[in-house]
């Protein structure tokens, strides 16, 4: 890329509008800039157009959209508008990078996210999508139908979304507001761009209602080796590598957690208060090529923020689970109480935008 005055600029392509070109800079890997079409000289605007009119070709200029549903005899919850073929099937809202893709399915509730491979070339290209299972992010209503007994834990399903949003690969903030199956109304919000990933939302119910519902946000590192159980320990090893989860607790300091460590292992390691709650975590290593993934509360003043195992699993490449929530919320998921006083724990429902969970992905761990 060159400027209007003839510099050089080592950069990667990110997006081009009538504003302007969006570029990711070789040395901030982690800010894209968006330059004005005057700032560039007419051969690197000869080359944002042609990428632009590329990326639009392989858009479909008249995609098939699925429209707005909302639960009923043949739904058991209510579904967004969204596209119905090509790699974005099932999604509402897309977010196209040079370092990640994004995209909130249509069920309102779950966002994926792709880690993006460095495009072969610094001129062009947004890079590959990673073959992987995605990561993901889960806006998580839930109850108990026994109170106290932690194999009754349900999600409650949405019934209906107010003014569903239109399916956008443009659209920076989303909100989903609506109603959930216990009439109870929720609002999930996000913000999805080129310079991170935000999650805040609250839900309001009845104080009357027999089973509450308690809200969390969570962060999922899935299996990223779906066949695992067909495969010899020295086929595992490479493709795991030093991939690592990284925590940085409150009482105290920053500690690794391999993921060739088995759960066993680092349960006996990392037992204690001390290593829960944490203030941060961290992805970096193999698995996740040359990203490094933060994933970190806004505030953490009255709220709860921890890291666990997945549901299953010997190892913990085989899923981790980052789950964000207040004080009260988390209290309730844990209890094995079964006459709680819901009334003492107000706070359960809420994660303000001040307090809300951000995923910062960057490319180059340096």
């Amino acid at each position: 890329w060159q400027s209007s005055d003839g510099n050089e600029i080592e950069a990667m392509y990110v997006d081009a509008k009538d504003s302007g070109v969006t570029l990711l800079m070789k040395n901030n890997p982690n800010k894209p800039y968006e330059l004005g079409w005057e700032r560039l000289s007419p051969e690197s605007q000869a080359l944002a157009e042609g990428i632009r009119r590329l990326k639009e070709e392989l858009t479909p200029a008249n995609p098939v959209i699925a429209p707005y549903a909302p639960a009923g005899e043949k739904r058991k919850a209510a579904i967004l508008p969204r596209y119905t073929q090509g790699k974005w099937k099932n999604y509402n809202t897309v977010l196209e990078s040079a370092v990640y893709d994004v995209a909130l399915h249509s069920n309102g509730h779950t966002v994926h996210i792709w880690l993006k491979d460095a495009a072969e070339s610094e001129d062009a290209g947004l890079g590959e999508r990673a073959k992987r299972v995605p990561l993901s992010v889960n806006f998580r209503p839930i109850y108990y139908t026994r109170p106290g007994e932690h194999n009754s834990r349900v999600h409650r399903r949405i019934k209906t979304f107010d003014d569903a949003p239109f399916v956008s690969n443009e659209r920076e903030t989303t909100v989903l507001a609506g109603t959930l199956e216990n009439d109870a109304t929720f609002e999930y919000h996000m913000e999805i761009n080129h310079r991170g990933l935000s999650f805040w939302g609250e839900i309001e119910e009845d104080r009357k209602e027999e089973f509450p519902t308690f809200f969390s946000i969570a962060f999922y590192s899935p299996n990223f080796i779906p066949n695992v159980t067909n495969m010899a320990l020295k086929e595992i090893e490479p493709i795991v590598g030093d991939g690592s989860l990284y925590i940085d607790p409150m009482e105290s300091k920053r500690a690794k957690i391999p993921m060739m460590m088995k759960w066993d292992d680092v349960m006996k390691k990392f037992a204690g208060a001390e290593w829960n709650p944490i203030k941060s975590a961290e992805f970096m290593g193999k698995p996740f090529g040359s990203h490094k993934i933060r994933v970190t509360p806004a505030n953490t003043r009255d709220m709860y923020y921890r890291w666990s195992k997945g549901y299953s699993g010997i190892y913990p490449f085989q899923a981790i689970h980052l789950v964000h929530s207040t004080e009260d919320s988390w209290y309730l998921r844990h209890s094995r109480e079964k006459d709680i006083d819901y009334s003492k724990y107000k706070d359960r429902g809420e994660i303000p935008k001040n307090k809300r969970l951000n995923v910062n992905i960057i490319r180059g761990r340096g």
